[in-house]
């Protein structure tokens, strides 16, 4: 069986069987958060995540808020000017740009520009 490039990629990050494909930080395990943790730290690029742990009764969208409250500005501060998300829908890639425009209120970022690109099946 000849094994495509994708396909190594995949095995190299870890990435699971049984088509659950993408995984989520909240539902993985701890031993999966160190491995991610691991081979991200291994990448040849500069990176900067934001992970936000919060009470379990808080709602997703709130963590994401969270965390895109805390990205945006470190972002802005290392010179970015463009940042593709992932689209989540309409309505969600609203409140996405509905964050990024109260930062701008504040001052907090200034001159980045927000797209929403679906994911690559």
């Amino acid at each position: 069986m000849r094994r495509t490039r994708r396909w190594r990629r995949r095995r190299r990050v870890g990435e699971r069987g049984g088509g659950d494909q993408y995984g989520h930080w909240r539902t993985d395990s701890d031993d999966r958060h160190d491995h991610l943790i691991g081979v991200i730290a291994r990448l040849p690029i500069e990176a900067l995540v934001v992970v936000r742990q919060g009470p379990e009764t808080d709602k997703s969208e709130r963590g994401r808020r969270k965390c895109l409250e805390t990205l945006l500005p470190e972002l802005t501060r290392y010179g970015c000017t463009h940042l593709v998300i992932e689209s989540r829908g309409a309505r969600d890639d609203r409140r996405d740009r509905d964050m990024l425009d109260a930062l701008r209120a504040k001052k907090e970022i200034t001159g980045l520009r927000l797209a929403a690109s679906s994911r690559a099946k």
